[in-house]
């Protein structure tokens, strides 16, 4: 392996048939964080092709609605579907995870991680929850609105060293059941996952926040993906 890992990113795809495209913020990222980072559409590199095993990581990045069916839900709120898509972006997942190879998952990409691994998805968070906090924020993208808790002896709580961060927010479905064998990272205040885990590999984490576009003012997100491209290294 050389000193910078190769890491494959996972693209976004528009419902409307545009792309898939990279924001290049993430492999901004990756190249900041020691990483060369390509964007490898889960359709053209099957599982069963082999040519997963040259890459070093995986970043999935933000997107659509995750396809109940994928998590044997009927659709009750989930929009601009793309069920292919997200068949493609499981398996690819699942072969990654297989290779023990480490895995960072946003938002959409912490939604499909856990349905890949069997857990379940809330469709829409404000007709779900009683209470919950506005988690489509209208602020600007790298202003933080609401605090997450860290679980302690977690990975994220070794990576940020607090019990507590503040994060921004851009989504209305979240983590519902966890996926078995996964562990709780982070949780807002109203109850929502923020984060979790799967223990037993150097990195597999999916964060339901937006890091990549904190880090130019945020520490622990910059603290993130550092802690990733490490992991993608050893």
């Amino acid at each position: 392996m050389t000193n910078r890992p190769l890491i494959g990113v996972l693209p976004t795809h528009s419902p409307c048939g545009s792309g898939p495209w990279v924001r290049p913020w993430f492999l901004r990222m990756m190249n900041e964080a020691g990483a060369d980072a390509v964007m490898v559409p889960a359709e053209y590199c099957p599982p069963e092709g082999g040519n997963l095993a040259r890459f070093d990581g995986f970043l999935i990045p933000g997107g659509t609605d995750v396809d109940p069916s994928l998590y044997g839900a009927e659709n009750t709120a989930s929009c601009d579907l793309m069920p292919e898509r997200d068949r493609a972006n499981a398996a690819l997942l699942r072969a990654v995870i297989a290779l023990r190879r480490p895995v960072l998952g946003i938002c959409h990409g912490c939604q499909i991680l856990n349905v890949a691994l069997g857990g379940t998805l809330i469709q829409d968070i404000p007709t779900a929850i009683t209470t919950p906090l506005n988690h489509n924020q209208t602020e600007a993208d790298e202003v933080v609105t609401h605090p997450v808790g860290i679980a302690p002896d977690g990975i994220l709580r070794r990576i940020f060293g607090t019990d507590e961060i503040m994060v921004n927010s851009f989504h209305h479905q979240a983590v519902d059941h966890l996926a078995p064998g996964c562990r709780l990272e982070a949780i807002a205040p109203d109850g929502i996952i923020e984060g979790f885990s799967l223990p037993g590999h150097t990195f597999v984490a999916g964060v339901q926040w937006h890091p990549e576009l904190l880090t130019r003012r945020d520490r622990f997100a910059a603290a993130l993906f550092d802690a990733f491209v490490q992991s993608a290294k050893n």
